[in-house]
């Protein structure tokens, strides 16, 4: 499946995930590792995985790919293109297990151990690697773990190659937080942890803990989304899951009182990594994150997309969708002010059953694209949507908004008679847009491809659409 998507200024398109099968393709024979790793004494129920990064050029060709992991379970869930650091190239993370490839003077360079195996995915630390734009060289890797099970979720860079990643470490203190840390004690069960890694991968610059007492779940920091000023580092926004109702809000947040379950909470650090605020955003029940819902408007204020369970999340008078659709879960969308005081703009989107949003990313007329998942039939179809059906049990779903969230400017499906998603989103100053999903689905809509079957439980999809 692929997990994530980027272009480089070229409008080179990358797209990484994982691979669990020995004829993924590989066109150039010369890239870092064209392998499927396997082996290992480390694995739970899903057995072994490799990461992979591949790379498109401009008209689409398929240029290389390469597999990164040991012989256990290795997946990446995000990446970040860094054309401005010391050493450019494509920045990887995800979850590790015993095994993986680690370059000499990294952080951590070896695995930390596990004292409670995931059972589905067995031994685990967080990983962080960085790719030359050939495909042929890692320029560096490390391991990001301690004691217990752990994993990254979230990366960005600065202009200085830093890596900002989110980190959740289970059940086990941190051992990269630092002295200037917002708080540096681990609350609850788990906590989210943002960490800033040097641009070589040699030391931690910056760590802490943000999250609250919670229990009986983990907290990944699910996406960062760094602000520079002129070239100049200016701070972080980031975004993670909560339950617990103690999180240390800022005065006059937006939201300042856990809503109920799990919340998002949206948090923003200045470049000197103070906090200057912090802010709860959910209703009485569940909201949900994984991994890429987090983007910046051209205004400078933070666009949260993900899921809810809550009839009473909190919209605005004048959005599309004020009203929970019904079923299990919707989508939103929803705009902080840059002082996380105010809430700009929020609707849901969701029909009669199950909708969430995963990725999100601005064009540069400002209008926003959100991918997700959905099993809702009759969503609001555009005039020029690809696919106005849901094809099976769940379907891959993009959708432009206007920029206030009053409309929808653009939906469509996409999903066969299976089991489908679209998991990110990402877009070059032209308007070109790149998708990345996985899909169940045999066949599969695919336009200009000879691929259109799943071989194995899931495949990785990704896709590119040129503006109208």
């Amino acid at each position: 499946m692929s997990r994530s998507v980027a272009f480089d200024s070229t409008g080179a398109m990358y797209v990484t995930g994982g691979l669990g099968s020995s004829d993924f393709p590989f066109p150039d024979p010369n890239a870092y590792d064209t392998t499927f790793a396997t082996g290992g004494s480390a694995l739970g129920g899903q057995g072994p995985m490799d990461a992979f990064l591949a790379k498109f050029d401009a008209n689409g060709q398929h240029l290389w790919t390469t597999a990164f992991g040991g012989p256990n379970y290795e997946r990446a869930y995000a990446m970040v293109v860094d054309e401005s650091g010391p050493n450019p190239g494509v920045i990887l993370v995800g979850r590790a297990g015993p095994g993986m490839t680690t370059t000499n003077g990294v952080v951590q360079p070896g695995f930390a151990g596990d004292n409670a195996p995931n059972s589905a995915y067995g031994q685990q630390d967080g990983f962080v690697a960085k790719f030359s734009f050939d495909g042929r060289s890692l320029l560096w890797s490390t391991y990001i773990g301690g004691a217990g099970s752990g994993f990254v979720r979230g990366v960005d860079v600065d202009s200085q190659g830093r890596a900002h990643i989110g980190f959740v470490a289970i059940s086990e203190s941190s051992p990269y937080v630092t002295n200037n840390a917002v708080r540096n004690t681990r609350q609850g069960t788990a906590d989210a942890t943002y960490l800033v890694l040097s641009e070589d991968g040699s030391s931690v610059e910056y760590g802490t803990y943000l999250g609250g007492t919670s229990t009986g779940y983990i907290e990944p920091i699910s996406a960062i989304q760094v602000i520079e000023n002129n070239g100049v580092f200016a701070g972080s926004y980031i975004t993670f899951v909560d339950n617990a109702s103690d999180v240390a809000t800022t005065p006059n947040a937006f939201q300042p009182n856990h809503g109920g379950a799990e919340d998002m909470v949206v948090a923003k650090l200045n470049g000197s990594f103070g906090l200057d605020w912090m802010t709860y955003l959910g209703g009485s029940q569940s909201e949900f994150m994984e991994t890429h819902g987090l983007t910046i408007d051209a205004s400078g204020r933070p666009v949260i997309v993900a899921l809810t369970r809550a009839s009473n999340f909190p919209t605005t008078p004048n959005a599309f969708q004020t009203v929970f659709g019904g079923g299990t879960a919707d989508g939103f969308v929803s705009i902080l002010s840059t002082n996380g005081q105010t809430l700009v703009a929020s609707s849901l989107f969701g029909g009669s059953r199950s909708d969430g949003f995963e990725g999100t990313e601005m064009l540069s007329d400002g209008s926003i694209l959100t991918t997700g998942t959905t099993n809702s039939q009759g969503l609001p179809d555009t005039s020029n949507s690809f696919q106005t059906f849901l094809g099976g049990s769940n379907d891959g779903m993009l959708v432009r908004w206007a920029a206030d969230q009053s409309s929808v400017l653009d939906f469509t499906y996409l999903g066969g008679t299976g089991t489908d998603r679209l998991n990110d989103v990402a877009t070059t100053p032209s308007g070109i847009i790149g998708l990345s999903g996985a899909g169940g689905s045999s066949p599969y809509p695919t336009v200009n491809s000879n691929d259109s079957s799943v071989d194995g439980e899931w495949g990785a999809v990704y896709g590119r659409l040129e503006p109208n």
